[in-house]
């Protein structure tokens, strides 16, 4: 088992740096990697993310302009 953190969407955003609202658009189409629900709050594996940043074109064409505004 990792002792790593599990990833909230804001250090998700920020790691990708794409915005939170991009986030919740890749996720609905499926291409990002299944979060964990934790009480109604979700989280993701920082595992699963480093995989999927390896095998995918993370940008995905959702916004080349995006700031990386997380709030």
């Amino acid at each position: 088992m990792s002792t790593r953190r599990l990833l909230t969407i804001k250090d998700l955003c920020m790691l990708v740096g794409i915005s939170r609202r991009t986030i919740y658009r890749i996720r609905a189409s499926g291409q990002l990697p299944a979060p964990i629900q934790i009480g109604g709050r979700v989280r993701w594996r920082p595992e699963d993310i480093e995989r999927w940043l390896q095998t995918r074109d993370v940008i995905l064409q959702w916004s080349t302009t995006a700031k990386g505004t997380c709030r």
